[in-house]
């Protein structure tokens, strides 16, 4: 009777050993397959975090251009007039509010600028003009030539008044 005990128990440790390995085959092979699906759910992410790092770098750099520009056309305008003294140039800035100021801070200065240089020039001009004058008639030409072309007019005339006879005469002209 005991040997028909001891293989009863044994067919039946035998049999839970199987549903044991059966039961542990399928709960690895669903843990393998979990084990797959994280892995591929971690490369998505990856995907898509290295994507929308790729965006927010363009965006950055965008923003950066956006915010350089204007800075570069400035320096570009502050170089022109300081190599060749025209100071006639000026800067057209657009976008952020703080950049745009301080463009038409710069247009302003350059504006006053070349009012300075002309005024001193034309002062110069006027004044070397009136040391070399010999005649009355000369210094009216020269004056009324000089003058209008300073101004840009397309004519211009130089009038005394003759003590004489009360007339204006006139004493030169541009055209």
């Amino acid at each position: 009777i005991q040997a028909k005990t001891g293989k009863n128990i044994m067919d039946r440790l035998r049999s839970m050993v199987d549903q044991f390995i059966s039961v542990e085959e399928t709960l690895m092979a669903k843990r393998l397959e979990a084990s797959k699906n994280v892995e591929e759910l971690g490369n998505r992410i990856s995907i898509m975090g290295g994507v929308i790092g790729v965006l927010i770098g363009m965006i950055i750099i965008l923003l950066v251009h956006r915010a350089v520009r204007p800075l570069k056309k400035l320096t570009e305008t502050m170089d022109i007039i300081s190599t060749s003294n025209n100071y006639s140039q000026r800067v057209e800035i657009e976008g952020m509010v703080e950049v745009k100021r301080i463009g038409d801070v710069f247009n302003r200065m350059a504006q006053n600028t070349e009012d300075q240089v002309w005024l001193k020039s034309t002062t110069s001009d006027f004044s070397q003009t009136l040391q070399e004058a010999e005649d009355l008639q000369i210094l009216a030409k020269q004056l009324v030539s000089m003058i209008s072309k300073r101004l840009k007019c397309g004519f211009g005339a130089f009038y005394l008044l003759n003590p004489k006879d009360g007339l204006y005469e006139l004493q030169g002209s541009y055209n």
